[in-house]
């Protein structure tokens, strides 16, 4: 577990005192999200928390966790206010009974919350089908992509993609997995859309070279909650300030440094995609295994 120390004291513009009396304990999951190194998200969660709390006037301690499991325990203990990751690690490894609404960073348009599986363009449709014994590149630290190519081999081939795909080594990011596609040291990956895009607005070759073979829309890669037990009144405050990020000079260039567009507010059903997929895969293994 790496601890971002907290930094600044309760400063004057707070709104009520009953705010004041709070610090924000948050804790964050860092292998999450494939744009991101632990070293990027250590210092982006601390550029996360600098304006937060500046803009808030409150404490703010951060923890960016590499055990999951310590992480959930010390939520479940009370230990954190609020916990953000991806959306598949909320909805499996926490007691989601625990959580109160929160908040999520968005990437907007038809590129947002949608997974897909990527192979080189060829004469005539691909399907996963075509593609058994291929080199299969992922990015080290993305659940959601891991599970959902999974759910594919399994549905496919009744196979998990570690036994139909050869495997290559990760990539740190998923802009590295597109290239390694592009250049044709890979014939399959998979990542999310708002990845690809990004890539295609670099190099626009990239989407005349490559097509999608499957895809998943609606499933939230990441997100964020309260715990049930924090005050409601200092909930809603935090939440608020947040929303309001995109509104401010200063909060604009935060959102760009997570490629973000905005920020909304996050409840329970920003988890049910995920946790639909996982307990789906899961029947398919126990298929398999029978």
């Amino acid at each position: 577990m790496i601890q971002i120390p907290y930094f600044l004291g309760i400063s004057a513009f707070a709104d009520t005192d009953a705010v004041t009396e709070n610090k924000l304990r948050v804790g964050y999951y860092a292998n999450s999200f494939p744009d991101f190194s632990l070293a990027d998200i250590q210092i982006s969660v601390k550029l996360f928390a600098e304006e937060l709390g500046e803009s808030m006037g409150i404490p703010v301690n951060v923890m960016a966790y590499a055990d999951i499991d310590r992480m959930s325990n010390d939520f479940s203990q009370g230990k954190l206010d609020y916990v953000g990751g991806s959306s598949l690690i909320l909805a499996t490894k926490f007691d989601t009974g625990l959580f109160a609404d929160g908040f999520s960073l968005i990437r907007n348009g038809d590129y947002a919350n949608s997974l897909i599986v990527l192979a080189q363009k060829q004469a005539g449709k691909i399907e996963l089908k075509d593609l058994r014994g291929k080199r299969l590149v992922l990015a080290e630290t993305d659940p959601l992509v891991d599970l959902y190519i999974d759910y594919l081999s399994r549905s496919v081939f009744k196979k998990s993609y570690k036994n139909v795909f050869k495997v290559m080594p990760r990539e740190k990011k998923a802009h590295q997995v597109i290239l390694k596609l592009f250049f044709g040291k890979a014939d399959l990956i998979c990542v999310h859309n708002y990845s690809y895009k990004l890539a295609i607005d670099l190099n626009p070759q990239i989407q005349d070279s490559l097509q999608v073979v499957a895809r998943l829309d609606n499933i939230r890669e990441g997100t964020g909650f309260f715990h049930k037990n924090t005050e409601p009144e200092f909930r809603e405050y935090v939440i608020k300030k947040v929303m309001d990020l995109p509104n401010t000079a200063r909060g604009r260039q935060f959102l760009e440094i997570f490629k973000s567009d905005g920020v909304v507010r996050s409840g329970m059903p920003d988890l049910l995609p995920a946790k639909k997929l996982f307990d789906t895969n899961q029947q398919l293994i126990n298929r398999d295994i029978h």
